[in-house]
Parts: C-alpha cells; sequence; structure tokens
C-alpha cells in the first residue's frame, strides 16, 4: 500500500500488543485466524479505542458474520478474493473517517470517545502468518 506503514502479525494476539504498544491507525483482520478469531479481536479494539477503524475481511463468507462484524463496530467487511484496488479504496475511506471522528470527539458536547495514545502518519496492523514491518513510498 503506497503511503502507509504497514505492520503484520501472526494473531489476533499479537496484534493486541502491537496496538498497545505502538501507534496504529487501522486494523485490517481476517475473521477466521488461529486462537483469538477476528471478531474477537475486534471486540477488543472497540473497548480499547472506539476510533480505531477494523476492517474485518473473511475467505468464508456468510450473511451472519458480516451482520455480526457490523453491528459489533467493523468499517467494513470484505470477502476474498479481493482486489487491491477495492482494498486500498476501504482503507482510505476508514482513514478519513477516523479522521473525521476524531475531530468530532474534539468538541465538548460530542460522543465519549478514546483517542490513541499516539500519533503518527497512517500504519496498519494486519494480522498475517509474519510480523513484519515496511514502509511503502
Amino acid at each position: 500500500m503506497k503511503g502507509y506503514t504497514v505492520t503484520c502479525v501472526g494473531t489476533a494476539e499479537a496484534a493486541i500488543e502491537t496496538i498497545k504498544q505502538t501507534t496504529v491507525d487501522l486494523v485490517l483482520t481476517d475473521i477466521k485466524m488461529p486462537g483469538m478469531s477476528g471478531v474477537e479481536l475486534l471486540k477488543w479494539v472497540r473497548e480499547y479505542n472506539r476510533t480505531l477503524p477494523v476492517v474485518m475481511t473473511t475467505g468464508f463468507p456468510t450473511l451472519d458474520t458480516a451482520i455480526e462484524a457490523l453491528k459489533l463496530g467493523a468499517f467494513d467487511y470484505l470477502t476474498k478474493p479481493f482486489h487491491l484496488e477495492e482494498i486500498a479504496e476501504k482503507i482510505k475511506r476508514a482513514l478519513v473517517n477516523r479522521q473525521l471522528e476524531e475531530e468530532n470527539c474534539s468538541f465538548p458536547s460530542s460522543f465519549p470517545c478514546m483517542k490513541s495514545p499516539r500519533s503518527s502518519r497512517p500504519p496498519i496492523s494486519l494480522p498475517n502468518s509474519t510480523t513484519r514491518s515496511s514502509t511503502f513510498p
């Protein structure tokens, strides 16, 4: 993804540690993973930081999982296989939406928000099979 720093981790548990220890502006996760599921990760993220967007992906789409993910606060839900342009657009929209939510949180009358402890250019945490960090120009 051009313009983003991407951090990949192998499990939802590793994603949680990454989110706690670094600045993460978006979480892209699969629903089915070893150990904690992507839905459980989504629930944790919603408790930890309501403005942190989570985009869910799955290779086993069902209407029930899509509805559950969206009801729990997922920004979007993608079925595999997907095109890179499609996911790039959803990531861009999620980050713009997050920025707007955080701006709304700065107003005293707005809904209660939890801001990320740090802010920088948009890194993305991707639960995957390895842990690595890359910067794309």
